[in-house]
């Protein structure tokens, strides 16, 4: 796992797509999505975890990162 995406989107429903988005492209066989996890931040600043999920159980902790599958 050396490699990470970090996006933003100007709207928590605009976050939940780009999982949706990067889920497929792991179930296609593109990426191997270890991790997601949706933050949001309010106008206060403040920041809080929305959503988290663990799609390698290797892994005891929150890693969201994805790496390129190797092809044979």
């Amino acid at each position: 796992m050396e490699k990470m995406i970090v996006t933003i989107f100007n709207t928590e429903a605009a976050a939940y797509d780009g999982v949706s988005a990067l889920k497929a492209l792991n179930d296609g066989g593109d990426i191997t999505l270890y991790a997601t996890a949706v933050l949001a931040k309010d106008a206060d600043g403040k920041v809080s975890v929305k959503q988290t999920s663990d799609t390698d159980r290797r892994f005891n902790r929150m890693r969201p990162s994805i790496a390129p599958r190797k092809r044979h």
